[in-house]
């Protein structure tokens, strides 16, 4: 059983040597670990993105509940019975 354990862990099926070391695949220099600016420039433009796709419903929320007197309840319709703010 503890054979069949063993094999499952890796996941290309490759087993290591005994007393390897895995990263030396991958790693040759100092220089490998080393991020590119423009890898990290990608990154943070990704990440901003991302946050303002995931921001943009809640502004707009926002933007409804600031123009909102504090009267008026949430299903309030505008003109002609559309609502104003998207809300159902």
């Amino acid at each position: 059983m503890a054979g069949i354990l063993y094999e499952s862990v890796y996941m290309s099926g490759e087993k290591p040597e005994s007393g390897a070391k895995a990263y030396l695949r991958h790693l040759k220099s100092s220089k490998d670990l080393e991020t590119t600016y423009e890898a990290i420039r990608a990154g943070f433009v990704a990440l901003a993105l991302e946050k303002n796709r995931r921001a943009t419903p809640f502004v707009a929320q926002a933007r409804c509940n600031s123009v909102r007197s504090p009267g008026q309840s949430t299903k309030s319709r505008g003109l002609y019975g559309k609502d104003t703010c998207g809300l159902a």
